[in-house]
């Protein structure tokens, strides 16, 4: 928080913040709602407009003043300035928050307005108001939070897909609710080859992307990060994929599915074929 300047006017400064990159719409509406406001309430009081801090693809966990464009407006703001937010709910991540944030705002004589709420912070009767609010807006986050965990659980339980990506092993088809796992022969072979260059050939783990990079064997699948612009896999995305073939491929629950499960003399005699039709043969070169 800057030093306070007798000789300069209360400023108004606006916040908005949205959570994703694609909620640019957000925060455009809340600062028209914000500037609007200004205009109609503020700028008649001898009040200078500032600036509208707006954060985006921030979280509500994070501490309003720890955020990126938070931690600007708490160094310009000085006693007198007004801030300005759209709804209650974008600068505090728990009830507990907003009291000890509002509560330090208020000893520095800045006035904090909601424009959802019609409520004098400065009023032990708007004060009590405001909390009944975020108590609420609390529990909201917390059942909505319990119900994400539930059906993440329950997902998990039967071996659905819970995330953008797939184990190490498996492919994810279909399209959000329709979206299943199917075994991927591909990254299952890959899998067998670094065991097989791990415990065959004794290969460092720093060895083996340059083996399998040697063969065209590429980090191209989902599963492996790539280490450079050639998409060489790296050291443990490599560490990785042996765990999954270790271990059987499991699935989020643990649960393995055996009758998918190669032994690496199937795929170095015939190939591994996946539910796609594809096949994925060992190369040409490789230890056998």
């Amino acid at each position: 928080m800057s030093q306070p300047n007798p000789n300069r006017l209360p400023h108004a400064w606006g916040y908005c913040r949205a959570s994703t990159e694609k909620q640019q719409i957000t925060n455009e509406a809340q600062e028209q709602q914000i500037t609007k406001y200004f205009d109609y309430k503020l700028s008649t009081e001898g009040i200078a407009w500032g600036f509208c801090f707006k954060d985006e693809a921030e979280t509500s966990r994070t501490p309003w003043s720890d955020r990126r464009q938070g931690r600007l407006l708490f160094e310009v703001v000085q006693p007198g300035d007004h801030i300005l937010v759209a709804v209650h709910d974008r600068p505090f991540r728990s009830m507990k928050d907003a009291m000890n944030t509002i509560e330090h705002l208020i000893a520095y004589n800045i006035k904090v307005h909601f424009l959802n709420l019609n409520l004098d912070l400065s009023d032990p009767m708007g004060m009590a108001m405001f909390q009944v609010v975020m108590a609420f807006a609390q529990l909201e986050r917390g059942m909505i939070s319990k119900r994400t965990k539930e059906a993440l659980a329950w997902k998990r339980g039967h071996g659905l897909p819970t995330g953008r990506r797939a184990p190490i092993g498996w492919r994810k088809v279909g399209a959000k609710r329709e979206a299943m796992l199917v075994p991927d022969g591909k990254a299952r072979a890959r899998a067998y080859l670094i065991v097989e260059l791990r415990e065959s050939r004794c290969l460092a783990w720093e060895d083996i992307p340059e083996a399998l990079q040697a063969q065209g064997i590429l980090g191209e699948t989902e599963h492996y990060r790539r280490k450079d612009a050639s998409g060489k896999m790296s050291v443990q995305s490599v560490m990785n994929a042996y765990k999954a073939a270790k271990s059987g491929f499991p699935l989020a629950n643990g649960e393995r599915q055996t009758a998918f499960d190669w032994e690496p003399e199937l795929w170095r005699a015939w190939g591994v074929a996946d539910s796609g039709g594809e096949t994925a043969t060992l190369p040409a070169g490789m230890p056998t």
